[in-house]
């Protein structure tokens, strides 16, 4: 029997309104979503699409296992990356769930997932890109991903940066 990774994952949600990612009070859990064997953690942003993470320049490399906004039934959520490193230890995964929406604008840095990348899983995903790079390591990279909802809606806005995906990837 095998059961999903992220089933021991503890979700860490955002709480810090429109404020940078690396405020450890930002976050339920009280510090920053880790991936690696001493804190396995999900940043998960479900508090509206108005409160925005945000990932600037000079900000520290942050190591998410997954990053997931409009996680929960009608919950949204949004991320902005003006800069820095993002390494997503699992998958990236944009409305997630029943009559959910996410957004993830990135105009700046780099962006690299280790897993699967979903946009519009369940509910409605958007993935802006006017620059930076994007690398996904794992197929699929999914817009509107109809094995996990009914009728997904996944939009890939890119008006500029780089997308590079592993040998292999769909």
């Amino acid at each position: 029997l095998l059961l999903p990774a992220t089933s021991a994952l503890a979700d860490s949600y955002w709480q810090g309104g429109t404020s940078d990612f690396n405020n450890p009070a930002s976050w339920s859990l009280g510090v920053v979503p880790t991936a690696g064997p001493g804190a396995s953690q999900n940043a998960d942003n479900d508090s509206g699409s108005n409160n925005v993470v945000l990932i600037k320049a000079g900000d520290p490399v942050w190591n998410p296992w997954d990053i997931r906004a409009g996680d929960g039934a009608n919950a949204s959520g949004a991320f902005l990356q003006t800069g820095g490193t993002v390494n997503v230890g699992g998958w990236f995964r944009l409305a997630d769930s029943d009559g959910s929406a996410g957004y993830y604008t990135m105009s700046n840095g780099v962006l690299n997932c280790a897993l699967q990348f979903h946009v519009g899983e369940y509910g409605i995903g958007v993935f802006e890109m006017d620059g930076g790079t994007l690398t996904v390591a794992q197929t699929p990279l999914c817009l509107g991903d109809a094995d996990f909802g009914p009728s997904p809606t996944g939009t890939l806005l890119m008006n500029g940066g780089t997308i590079t995906t592993a040998s292999g990837v769909e």
